[in-house]
């Protein structure tokens, strides 16, 4: 795995976060419609006579575990990613690597963030990855 690929991760799991998030918000407004009633006498001793809302209370609460499991993931991740960066680059290359992969900045913004040109920023951030990829494959 390179080093763009490691810190890469933080924005897989932010979206499987954000997407487990979403999926919490349609069960919970599924679980208030109420569902049509069926006045006639069912004999089918397979029917199922539990009401709707149930089994999406019981899906928000896998959903919700789910979700919780994956925020712990993401905090134990950038821990690491942070121990990793604090250990392998300057101060310049760690302020770019976390502002372009932790914090989601785009090139443009970390522009105007750090008062650098684009040129600085591209070599700033190509050198913080050599050394995290450096210090990567040294520490397996």
């Amino acid at each position: 795995m390179t080093a763009k690929e490691y810190l890469e991760q933080i924005k897989y799991i932010d979206t499987q976060i954000h997407f487990l998030e979403r999926e919490i918000k349609r069960w919970k407004e599924m679980s208030v419609r109420v569902s049509g009633s069926n006045f006639e006498p069912h004999y089918n001793p397979n029917h199922v006579t539990e009401a709707t809302f149930i089994k999406c209370l019981d899906k928000i609460e896998e959903l919700e575990k789910k979700l919780q499991e994956k925020v712990e993931e993401l905090v134990v991740l950038k821990a690491e990613i942070l121990n990793n960066l604090y250990t392998a680059c300057t101060v310049e290359q760690r302020t770019v690597l976390m502002l372009r992969f932790i914090d989601s900045y785009s090139t443009a913004d970390i522009v105007k963030e750090m008062y650098r040109s684009q040129s600085w920023v591209y070599q700033v951030q190509h050198d913080g990855l050599e050394a995290l990829d450096t210090h990567l494959k040294k520490s397996l």
